[in-house]
């Protein structure tokens, strides 16, 4: 990351024609940067992915360190000195309840063979069968992004940085509402950075290798 939030509070001093930060200050401003950071990785939680080891406790219930967000994906068992391993397969909950009542049960292996999640849920996982509290897995989970102190780089994609302008400026539009037009401000920025980030889903989706079709040989 190489973008300030002193750049990103520039641009927004300039916007609300405030440069010497009377009316909003430079303080208030990094705080709603910050906030704006937290929003996008609310939106869009990929932002802020991180791959991980983890280790498994015993039994079928999992967690994901304490400054995890939501579980992305499991992606394998790994040995103890984080060599790659065998894959872990997302299977549905409903599926191993019905096929396999047990599974909570079951005898305890180091690998795991199927993790399952629950949205509701999202620090949590289960695999199967359920660890021996020996095992470790490979695991893409969102995280917390870090605070950026004064004239500190933003601690996500420079890519998103017109996201968090746009978050400030709702915010900062946000709090002189009584002043005419400036609901309406607000209002359009927080939809502008949520139509950027909804558009950037899509293009995520479209330009993915997963959605594309490999070549064959002729």
């Amino acid at each position: 990351m190489a973008i300030s939030s002193n750049d990103i509070i520039g641009k927004a001093q300039t916007v609300l024609q405030d440069i010497a930060g009377t009316r909003w200050t430079t303080t208030e401003l990094l705080s709603w940067l910050n906030d704006g950071q937290r929003e996008v990785c609310l939106l869009k939680p990929s932002v802020s992915a991180t791959n991980q080891s983890v280790t498994l406790v015993a039994g079928t219930k999992q967690n994901i360190p304490a400054t995890g967000l939501q579980v992305l994906r499991i992606v394998r068992n790994l040995t103890s000195t984080g060599a790659g391993g065998k894959v872990v397969r997302v299977i549905s909950r409903d599926v191993l309840d019905t096929r396999k009542p047990l599974w909570h049960t079951a005898t305890a292996t180091t690998l795991a063979d199927h993790y399952t999640f629950d949205e509701l849920d999202p620090r949590t996982f289960y695999v199967y069968p359920p660890n021996t509290g020996n095992g470790y897995i490979e695991v893409v989970f969102s995280v917390q992004p870090t605070q950026v102190a004064a004239n500190g780089n933003i601690t996500i994609p420079d890519i998103h940085a017109n996201n968090l302008l746009d978050y400030i400026l709702y915010r900062a539009y946000a709090k002189e509402a009584d002043n005419a037009g400036n609901g309406a401000r607000s209002a359009q920025h927080y939809k502008a950075m949520q139509m950027s980030l909804g558009i950037k889903i899509q293009l995520d989706s479209v330009t993915s290798p997963n959605t594309r079709t490999v070549p064959t040989q002729g």
